[in-house]
């Protein structure tokens, strides 16, 4: 029983971080598109 309860919280830890992650990367990578976006426009400009 105990083993089990141990293995659910690790299962939920590894999704919550996994997710974590994953919408560090999805911000991260917006961010940098962005950033290249801007920085193109104020050197035309």
């Amino acid at each position: 029983m105990e083993l089990m309860n141990l293995q659910i919280v690790l299962l939920v830890a590894t999704a919550m971080i996994g997710m974590v992650l994953n919408v560090m990367g999805t911000v991260a990578y917006h961010g940098v598109k962005i950033f290249l976006l801007i920085r193109k426009e104020t050197k035309r400009g």
